[in-house]
């Protein structure tokens, strides 16, 4: 089973690295739809034992790992708002270390809107400027960052 995808419409600008969300950043006009849809979606997934189907989310790389979780979890509760209630959603499974998804707003002038946490945490804001949000988009700090542009538009052809 794959995992379910939040619909990326046109005023949308999606910054996402495989099993490390880092953050989304949408229109202002679409906002609530799109948070309410991702929010829907990521209540969906269940956490826990691994060997079964539809816990296709694995754990965090490590015990340091599950404790930055936690810490996180904690500055994105006093810094922004926590869609998600990460705080309580996290426990052992046999050998690993699991943690829900996590949803949050967050100003982006908080240091976690920049930091990568390589963990299951999405940070959301919203933008009245398509091309500030490009440049919002791209300002990371990791070397692989991927550079997100504007679509060129089709030429119209005038008959």
């Amino acid at each position: 089973m794959r995992p379910p995808q939040a619909s990326c419409a046109r005023p949308l600008v999606c910054k996402a690295r495989s099993a490390r969300p880092a953050r989304a950043s949408t229109s202002r006009t679409g906002e609530e739809k799109f948070v309410d849809k991702l929010l829907t979606l990521t209540n969906k997934i269940a956490i826990g034992d691994p060997t079964k189907r539809e816990n296709w989310l694995g754990p965090v790389a490590n015990k340091s790992s599950y404790r930055d979780y936690a810490d996180f979890s904690e500055e994105l509760s006093q810094g922004g708002r926590d869609l998600t209630a990460a705080s309580s959603a996290r426990r052992r499974v046999g050998k690993g270390y699991f943690c829900a998804p996590t949803l949050a707003y967050l100003p982006t002038i908080h240091r976690l809107w920049k930091h990568e946490m390589f963990l299951p945490i999405t940070t959301i804001t919203g933008y009245d400027d398509f091309n500030a949000a490009l440049r919002l988009a791209n300002d990371a700090t990791m070397a692989d960052r991927r550079h997100l542009r504007r679509k060129k538009e089709a030429p119209s052809s005038s008959t």
